[in-house]
């Protein structure tokens, strides 16, 4: 039981680093993260099907139950995180792409080969 608080300690800290790497919008960081999660997570898992094999009190199994539902948790908190900033970066691309069309679609009054600077001069 104890390698399972340790593998749960380490993947607690693991969602810390992950929350604020959101929090900066830090790309590189957040996909480097999500390789040790999945490694952690496989860790953890076969760990926890161990403990309950070897748990014969109720104790224990609610005592796992407990650490489970808490990584849950946080791993719910992160995905939403993750889904905000994936709205807002859908909504300032949806942006970009509406300058991208008005900017497109205008037509100077008199048009010119020469770029904007040289036309000026």
């Amino acid at each position: 039981m104890q390698e399972l608080y340790t593998a749960y300690n380490r993947f607690m800290t693991l969602m810390d680093r992950a929350t604020e790497a959101i929090d900066r919008k830090d790309l590189g960081e957040t996909g480097l993260l999500e390789e040790q999660v999945e490694s952690s997570t496989s860790e953890m898992q076969a760990l926890l099907l161990s403990s309950i094999a070897d748990s014969s009190t109720p104790e224990a199994i609610v005592e796992l139950k407990r650490l489970l539902q808490q990584a849950l948790d946080r791993v719910t908190q992160n995905q939403m995180c993750l889904a905000g900033w994936i709205a807002e970066t859908g909504a300032e691309v949806g942006r970009l792409q509406q300058g991208a069309i008005a900017v497109r679609g205008y037509q100077p009054r008199s048009p010119s080969h020469l770029p904007l600077f040289e036309q000026q001069a």
